[in-house]
């Protein structure tokens, strides 16, 4: 049985860059009551603007909330218990790291995804939630450790060129049980339980028998 999980490689929200995944999203909103959907900005260091857009998206749809860095650990913890779905925003991938480690949040987090909490991570977000992230600078590829809540080795913002890089420092890795997944601007990866499949918008780039294939 698979979680529900959204990865978004990148993208303009406010461009409607990533409004193909902002749909599906949508349709997981309750029709009885308004979801709980809670929105961490920690990676921009809790951007105004940013939250400002998530809102203009996602408000009319679900009861959102912004959880920020000033409110403190009691009110995240709480935020994250009654959430329906929790979407991590782009930014710096170690500013999320930091306070969710700070405030040991990561086993609050998983006990909601346990119990059924859908959860949308872009960008920075994805790399978090993985468990291994690249980050590449100057052609050269430095595999990181993230939560490991997906078992994925991601790359995100991907593109053809830096797709070979950073697959070609993974194998060094070695990690075999770990699936190495690339996800393109404006692409996501998107599993949902209730019906057992998983599907995605633009390009992806995946191993299959040992070989890259970009699908």
């Amino acid at each position: 049985m698979k979680n529900n999980f959204f990865l978004i490689g990148g993208g303009e929200i406010t461009k409607g860059e990533t409004k193909l995944v902002d749909k599906a999203i949508k349709k997981c909103a309750s029709q009885k009551d308004r979801t709980n959907f809670i929105f961490f900005a920690t990676a921009s260091k809790d951007s105004a603007d940013y939250i400002k857009s998530m809102r203009k998206t996602f408000g009319n749809k679900f009861n959102f909330r912004a959880v920020v860095k000033n409110e403190g650990k009691k009110a995240a913890e709480l935020a994250i218990v009654e959430s329906s779905i929790i979407y991590f925003g782009g930014g710096k991938t170690d500013y999320l790291l930091s306070m969710f480690d700070r405030w040991r949040l990561l086993p609050v987090l998983k006990r909601a995804i346990r119990k059924g909490t859908v959860v949308v991570g872009i960008s920075a977000g994805v790399q978090a939630l993985s468990a291994w992230y690249v980050d590449i600078e100057k052609n050269k590829a430095v595999w990181k450790q993230g939560w490991g809540i997906i078992n994925l080795g991601c790359l995100v913002h991907a593109q053809e060129k830096n797709v070979k890089i950073a697959y070609q420092e993974f194998k060094k890795l070695k990690l075999s049980e770990t699936p190495f997944l690339a996800i393109g601007e404006k692409g996501s990866w998107i599993e949902l339980s209730e019906s057992e499949i998983t599907y995605s918008y633009g390009d992806l780039w995946v191993l299959e028998d040992g070989k890259l294939q970009k699908s």
